[in-house]
């Protein structure tokens, strides 16, 4: 069934009050612009039979994500943290691009709508909506605020989106859909708000697999965190051998990735953590880990307990270190930190790089680690049994 409205939001933000009447009421602004009533199906798809059990990909959703003409993402801070959410708008980002080459058709829409202000994620920048008839506190207190607070300025903003909707679908009420063409697999769908940098790990239909991609998490500390001109607003920002040189984790590793030739992706420290590690190893690509050995204590590094059962073919940690700093390598306290994250890895020599004193050794040691790790993996699945244990390649420098 074709829908008008498919509605994008996080399970947490559905808890409130003010959302349940917020969907009723854009239901029944939308229907007095269409032949339905607002409960009708085609006026809008919600989860509202609890289609989301785990992770399963039901196909009542997909087939609703596919024949909508507006995904209206219902933007707040638990929407950009949801990858369910970041799926959905993957899957409706690629209907759309089905028709960019023809001018004749009219695609379907990606309508961002503030729920409660927040940062925006990268990809839904490119869709953000602006209309003149938009309340003055709109953007200030979000489509929740001003329900609660401001009751005209709501109705305003409702009207607004409402016609925006029924636009959309008089422009596409005889189109014919075009599918996305994106796997049925949910594990294999990108998580469009799964971090910055993940463009290159994915075609237009799934996560590409093989260990032609690295992917790479960055366990450091930020700014707002730690007051130390080392830090950065992200944690592939650490510039651990400043001074005297300014290079950044996230640039260092990611030329390395490209010099082998390699597709990069990073993984953000986050809720999703352990299942986008999981799910990288079971496409058999590459794993990196970058970390910090002194702010692993540090939220939300202590999320790298994800990464340490992981199967050490094709993964590896690797720890810059500036001697200069006041607590040595060899102190009890750091022990105790990388002990407490990595009590696995750190003492598994064919994933471990410790330390690594300046930036020439940490390019050598990436370059080096990219070939030994890639090597490993394609050895294991040609030989499709476990690696042997044993000493890895040496790796100028490294320990």
């Amino acid at each position: 069934m074709r829908h008008l409205l498919f509605l994008s939001y996080a399970n947490k933000d559905a808890d409130d009050t003010q959302f349940k009447g917020f969907f009723g009421e854009l239901c029944e602004a939308i229907a007095a612009g269409t032949p339905w009533s607002k409960g009708d199906d085609e006026i809008a798809f919600r989860d509202r039979d609890c289609l989301r059990l785990g992770e399963r990909w039901e196909p009542k959703l997909r087939q609703a994500l596919e024949a909508s003409s507006v995904l209206v993402c219902l933007a707040s801070p638990k929407y950009f943290g949801r990858a369910f959410c970041g799926k959905e708008f993957f899957v409706f980002q690629q209907r759309i691009e089905k028709y960019a080459a023809d001018e004749r058709y009219s695609p379907p829409v990606i309508l961002p709508v503030i729920w409660v202000p927040s940062e925006t994620k990268g990809p839904v920048d490119a869709y953000v909506w602006q209309d003149a008839s938009l309340p003055d506190d709109y953007e200030r207190l979000g489509l929740r605020g001003l329900r609660f607070e401001k009751r005209a300025q709501y109705n305003k903003a409702l009207a607004a989106i409402a016609r925006s909707i029924i636009k959309t679908w008089k422009a596409r009420e005889y189109e014919t859909e075009r599918p996305s063409g994106v796997v049925q697999e949910f594990e294999q769908i990108p998580n469009a708000f799964g971090g910055d940098d993940w463009g290159e790990a994915a075609d237009g239909t799934s996560w590409i697999s093989g260990p032609t991609v690295a992917n790479v998490v960055y366990g450091a500390g930020t700014a707002r965190v730690i007051p130390s001109h080392k830090y950065g607003e992200t944690a592939r920002e650490w510039k651990p051998f400043l001074p005297p040189h300014a290079e950044t984790v996230g640039a260092l590793t990611r030329s390395a990735v490209h010099r082998q030739s390699l597709k990069y992706r990073e993984i953000p420290v986050d809720d999703n953590l352990e299942t986008e590690l999981r799910n990288a190893q079971n496409r058999k690509n590459l794993i990196l880990v970058v970390a910090d050995a002194t702010s692993l204590d540090h939220q939300p590094n202590p999320k790298l307990k994800a990464y340490d059962p992981l199967r050490p073919e094709g993964t590896a940690l690797l720890m810059p270190w500036d001697a200069s700093q006041e607590h040595t390598w060899e102190s009890s306290e750091l022990k105790q930190h990388i002990d407490d994250i990595f009590p696995v890895k750190s003492r598994t020599p064919e994933c471990f790089r410790a330390p690594i004193l300046s930036v020439e050794q940490l390019s050598n040691t990436l370059d080096a680690t990219l070939v030994e790790i890639r090597a490993n993996l394609t050895k294991q699945q040609t030989n499709n049994k476990p690696i042997i244990d044993g000493a890895p390649a040496t790796v100028s420098g490294a320990q």
